[in-house]
């Protein structure tokens, strides 16, 4: 068996991420404004611009190797009630 990697590093929207041996699952904060709309993507390298990435809106990856270490991007896609 493969050992987990460190801990993630939350940003300031993260709540937590739930991980198993195949899927990642980002847990919001309860407290971020109610209209925004995020999307989210992975990719093993953590310099990966944003470009690069595929965005997705939900927030669970599933498929992932074991062993691998995933870096896991969020970022506001609009704000309900604005032009997105």
């Amino acid at each position: 068996m493969v050992a987990r990697p460190a801990a993630p590093k939350l940003n300031q929207q993260i709540a937590s991420i739930r991980l198993d041996y195949t899927t990642i699952e980002v847990i919001m904060k309860s407290d971020l404004p109610a209209n925004y709309v995020y999307e989210f993507a992975i990719s093993r390298d953590p310099d990966t611009h944003e470009d690069a990435l595929e965005w997705q809106d939900s927030p669970r990856f599933e498929g992932l190797y074991q062993g691998t270490v995933y870096y896991v991007f969020v970022r506001a896609k609009y704000a309900e009630g604005e032009d997105p």
